[in-house]
């Protein structure tokens, strides 16, 4: 009897566990609608937030972490002001939610069904009206020429939802061509009501839209201003720098004072595709016009078009840009343009640490052996080599320690806790694998040299170091592995 006794009562706790848990699991959306979390800053990876909403609940893809944005969403191609709002496309799905513009690729030729697209409206200032997108107003075209209709449906799925500085709404419009790449325009109205019911509508048109299909490009960038006299040596044409160089000259700019109260502007941008960067002021749309195509080995092909002035040139996946915009007589500063590009949404890696080689004995505080690699006078770039070290000992040398060593972004890379003494080191161009990305096999390095660095016929220098003298406490500098041109035969 205590056995049976003891069974039911072990059954019957379960029971409520599994109550208890189906309740928790269901009431859970219900209480993050209510009580959005705050996502955190942008830092580089751009993640879906916001797949769709119903009624009182935000549907969310199974197995994505997902979490509602409080903060407006501004993507710089895809906003354009509509009085004193800004209006945005903040996400774009498929008819069935499984593809959308923030996944690195999309099957191209495949149907889409009923696009389903979250715009935004973002205030400039504090408003007495109330105000919303007038969803059957919409209409689009995609690039083979097809015209979209609304088709959202006038139910309480499609309302707007208000967030502490916008407002989202979700609308449907009619399928696009099965090989349409991308909208030219979504045109349409914002309603306005102020406290008599008096109405006013505000006629607003997005350009450049990228539909989920084939692949796509990523980044963000920051306008700011940069005075005159901390860019004497630039020349007053429209001006593109690369690199660290870039990252230099960018620390010394202020935020735009237009832009300085805006959140960070985001890009996602087809291959081949034109679009129309920045966002327009009350005064202008002057904006500058980028243009990307993925090439070998990471590089992207760029053309950067500001008024009547083009550049065209390359720079390598998640390279830092400067766009310097041409000077205008009367002004004090240069307007600049810092952002980067790349092929992955999440391009902003954290690199592991290098593996211990030679441990200090216990007690004993190790130093630092710090290298890089260098191709002419320009950092390597994020990659991973083989670096062999061995020690100097009694009787010699020791057998040596094979390292799989990262390199960061600017070329260099550190040998932590390395035992005082004496060191031979040896690496080896061949053993570099630069990171490239996602959807790219590493080639010879030659062909890896030859595309981001034009390098070519050329001879490395520094592949073995001796006689390196390691000091407890203490950072060890080495020659970095370098490639240098061939000298010209006099």
């Amino acid at each position: 009897m205590r056995e049976r006794s003891g069974t039911l009562f072990l059954l019957l706790m379960v029971s409520v566990g599994i109550a208890i848990f189906c309740l928790y699991a269901f009431r859970a959306p219900v209480r993050h609608a209510r009580k959005p979390s705050p996502a955190p800053a942008f830092v580089g990876n751009i993640t879906p937030e916001m797949i769709g909403f119903g009624g009182s609940r935000y549907v969310m893809m199974p197995g994505s972490n997902i979490r509602l944005a409080q903060e407006p969403r501004l993507f710089a191609s895809m906003t354009t002001r509509a009085g004193s709002y800004l209006i945005s496309v903040r996400q774009l799905y498929s008819g069935n939610y499984l593809r959308h513009i923030l996944h690195r690729n999309g099957a191209y030729g495949e149907p889409l069904g009923q696009i389903q697209i979250i715009l935004q409206t973002m205030p400039l200032r504090r408003q007495k009206v109330s105000y919303e997108i007038d969803l059957a107003s919409l209409k689009a075209m995609d690039d083979t020429g097809r015209s979209l209709n609304s088709v959202t449906p006038e139910d309480k799925t499609h309302k707007p939802i208000a967030l502490p500085k916008c407002k989202v709404q979700m609308a449907s419009l009619e399928e696009p061509h099965v090989h349409a790449r991308y909208l030219q325009f979504i045109t349409g109205a914002l309603l306005e009501t102020d406290f008599r019911g008096a109405k006013r509508r505000i006629p607003f048109t997005l350009r450049s839209i990228p539909l989920p299909v084939g692949k796509r490009m990523f980044g963000r960038m920051t306008p700011g201003d940069l005075e005159i006299r901390k860019a004497k040596s630039l020349p007053d044409d429209l001006t593109v720098i690369l690199g660290p160089e870039a990252e230099r000259l960018s620390s010394r700019a202020e935020p735009s004072s237009t832009n300085r109260d805006l959140p960070e502007q985001q890009l996602v941008l087809a291959p081949d595709l034109p679009i129309q960067i920045g966002i327009p002021d009350e005064r202008s749309d002057n904006r500058i016009v980028l243009k990307a195509t993925p090439g070998p080995m990471g590089m992207l092909n760029l053309e950067i078009q500001d008024g009547e002035q083009t550049w065209k040139g390359k720079a390598f996946d998640s390279e830092p840009i400067l766009v310097i915009r041409p000077r205008q007589s009367y002004d004090q500063t240069r307007r600049v343009v810092m952002m980067r590009l790349s092929r992955d949404t999440n391009y902003q890696r954290n690199m592991p640490s290098a593996p211990l080689s030679f441990i200090p004995p216990a007690g004993q505080a190790g130093g630092a052996i710090v290298s890089g690699v260098r191709v002419k006078d320009r950092p390597f770039g994020e990659a991973f080599s083989l670096v062999r070290i061995w020690r100097y000992e009694q009787n010699g040398l020791s057998e040596p320690k094979v390292l799989r060593v990262p390199i960061s972004a600017d070329g260099t890379y550190t040998l932590p806790n390395v035992s005082p003494g004496r060191y031979r080191m040896e690496r080896y161009a061949k053993d570099i694998i630069p990171i490239l990305p996602y959807d790219e096999e590493p080639g010879p390095i030659e062909e890896f040299l030859r595309h981001r660095f034009d390098a070519v016929g050329g001879r490395w220098t520094q592949e073995t170091v001796d006689n390196i003298l390691v000091r407890s406490g203490q950072r060890t500098q080495v020659p970095a592995l370098q490639w240098l041109p061939d000298t010209p035969s006099l």
